[in-house]
């Protein structure tokens, strides 16, 4: 089979064993990360009996049958879905960039709890995260929500493949094919929709965020020799410059104090060849007609624990009607110029009503917390990556507004 990442081997895996390999592990004792998601690992499997199950993540064939043909599962599906599958492993460790203080940019000592800086500062590492921020900041309220929502964007959960989509569109083909074994920094990681993408495809994922939302990514996908996880500010990046071949940031840099900062920070991390994945929010005037400015403004001063239950008060009174007026594209509109929810039924109808409240639950309460609210033309997000030196831009409206991609120069 060769090197390949855990969803592409999937999508072509054949009905009968595979080649022996080193180690034999069996799928019910991995954790919901995928273990065997490491760096260029290769993987064989055999099911010695298949039992189906109802349910969003239900199975689609037989495998003793016929290869999977529709969609690819994780391992999290395996667990649930098949008796006593075993999956064969290869490991090989990754190399990760080295710790280094954000303020003097000098490599750290690790002495477990503690991470020491030459010059003095120190960094605790709690539930064997490192913390380069400190308690309170503009994101704050990111991080209770986080927490309670906890698998709700999964795909592994939700049985879609929408983050999968977005992420891939992002990326674009070539490099989607070669992302096992790469070093990524996913800034921005939330509870991790797009960790588990990455490290779906063999990926080696440093996963980030300024909030105590890294905590729900660890206990989502736990600390492996393919993934990590630190508390840091993407403007004060704990790494030596130049370390990743990818950095990932979606749905982050317009709730930053600075996006152009932002872009700079991150791409300061490409390494030469390297590639800069980004997606921004645009103008909308919808937007500015709507009362969703108007309740951000009162939301995003209260405490987050406030904030989630006022929000929850808010979905289950105006959700309903939103469902209601789905298929009614003129009474959709209106209702979304005095209602504040975001709501999917338009976008993914196959979302049941559970995950349609979990998602509208999360991504209202986003919007209405978050501190800073930017937006961008795809022009002027051009222009910062043309400015700050990138080669093979690639930029386009979609997604929640623009995306774009680039290359850092070989030299």
């Amino acid at each position: 089979m060769g090197e390949c990442g855990f969803q592409d081997a999937l999508e072509r895996c054949p009905a009968r064993p595979l080649h022996k390999t080193a180690r034999i592990l069996s799928a019910r004792n991995l954790p919901a990360h995928d273990r065997g998601l490491l760096r260029g690992a290769s993987l064989s499997w055999h099911f010695p009996r298949w039992t189906p199950r109802t349910g969003t993540n239900a199975a689609l064939c037989p495998i003793g049958a016929c290869p999977l043909k529709t969609r690819s599962l994780t391992l999290l599906d395996l667990r649930k879905e098949c008796s006593e599958p075993t999956l064969k492993v290869i490991v090989k460790k990754s190399t990760w960039p080295s710790w280094h203080c954000p303020g003097h940019r000098k490599p750290l000592e690790d002495k477990g709890d503690v991470l020491l800086c030459p010059d003095g500062d120190q960094f605790p590492s709690r539930n064997r995260i490192p913390r380069f921020v400190t308690n309170g900041n503009y994101a704050d309220a990111f991080g209770p929500e986080a927490k309670r929502y906890r698998l709700t964007q999964l795909d592994s959960y939700s049985g879609t493949t929408i983050t999968r989509d977005r992420a891939r569109q992002c990326v674009g083909e070539e490099l989607w094919s070669q992302l096992s074994g790469k070093q990524v920094l996913e800034a921005g990681c939330g509870a991790g929709r797009f960790t588990e993408i990455l490290l779906g495809r063999g990926a080696c994922v440093t996963s980030i965020d300024i909030t105590k939302a890294v905590d729900s990514n660890q206990e989502n996908f736990l600390r492996s020799e393919s993934h990590r996880v630190a508390q840091a500010d993407i403007e004060h990046l704990p790494f030596a410059p130049q370390g990743f071949d990818i950095v990932f940031c979606l749905g982050v840099i317009q709730n930053t104090s600075s996006p152009e900062k932002s872009v700079s920070c991150l791409y300061e991390q490409v390494r030469p060849g390297g590639t800069l994945i980004i997606d921004h929010s645009t103008h909308s005037l919808s937007w500015y007609s709507k009362t969703a400015p108007l309740f951000r403004r009162l939301f995003r001063r209260l405490p987050p624990e406030e904030s989630i239950k006022w929000t929850e008060k808010i979905v289950d009174l105006l959700l309903p009607l939103h469902k209601m007026v789905r298929n009614f594209h003129s009474a959709q509109m209106l209702l979304s110029r005095v209602s504040p929810v975001v709501c999917y039924y338009r976008a993914f109808p196959e979302l049941n009503d559970q995950l349609q409240r979990e998602w509208a639950l999360l991504d209202t309460h986003q919007s209405l917390t978050a501190w800073y609210r930017h937006a961008r033309t795809r022009g002027r997000i051009r222009r910062t990556l043309e400015q700050l030196g990138l080669q093979e831009i690639w930029c386009e409206y979609g997604g929640n507004g623009v995306e774009a991609r680039g290359k850092r120069p070989l030299s």
